[in-house]
């Protein structure tokens, strides 16, 4: 994985494809971790994930 690439997105993106990612965490688990709306983790997630698709 390139690392960089993570760490460049903003931290509530990272947080979220982390969580759920990495992490394998379910979006119910990652948004009471976060703090936030289930439906706002999972669009986090899937755009980080898609941006760091593009830059590969």
């Amino acid at each position: 994985m390139q690392y960089h690439l993570l760490a460049s997105l903003p931290a509530a993106r990272r947080e979220a494809f982390i969580l759920t990612q990495l992490l394998g965490l379910p979006y119910a688990e990652a948004a009471e971790v976060s703090d936030c709306p289930i439906g706002t983790v999972r669009s986090r997630a899937r755009a980080t994930l898609m941006d760091l698709l593009d830059e590969e």
